[in-house]
């Protein structure tokens, strides 16, 4: 229990996580929130502006997300195809037989065992 909490309560100097993220990060909290809360109220809450907010909406995607989402696509891919037997080394090794430059780092990153089309 923390000083000035009721019981059950949360320490309030460790409730503000996503207050301390960066715009984008709050951007797209509010992007998956707008129909559930006005857009006014989340971007006052988030203490960001909604004229960012639209602004981050029609932006186009950056080069590096966008090699992020296909190197995605192909672990998963190369996952369902092992019959998500294969781990980061020997997927690694599967992807770049195929033509494509990842590190092993990067395929151990990548949420490959979750979410796999058909599991």
């Amino acid at each position: 229990m923390y000083p000035g909490t009721s019981r059950g309560k949360r320490n309030p100097k460790k409730s503000d996580a996503l207050l301390r993220k960066r715009p984008s990060v709050k951007y797209s909290f509010i992007h998956e929130h707008r129909f559930e809360y006005r857009l006014e109220k989340l971007c006052c809450v988030l203490n960001v502006s909604r004229s960012g907010y639209y602004k981050w909406r029609s932006r186009p995607e950056s080069e590096r997300a966008r090699q992020h989402r296909e190197w995605t696509e192909n672990v998963k891919q190369a996952y369902a195809q092992s019959n998500r037997l294969y781990g980061s080394p020997k997927l690694t090794r599967h992807l770049k037989r195929s033509g494509i430059a990842i590190s092993e780092r990067t395929v151990s990153r990548e949420p490959h065992h979750v979410n796999v089309a058909g599991g």
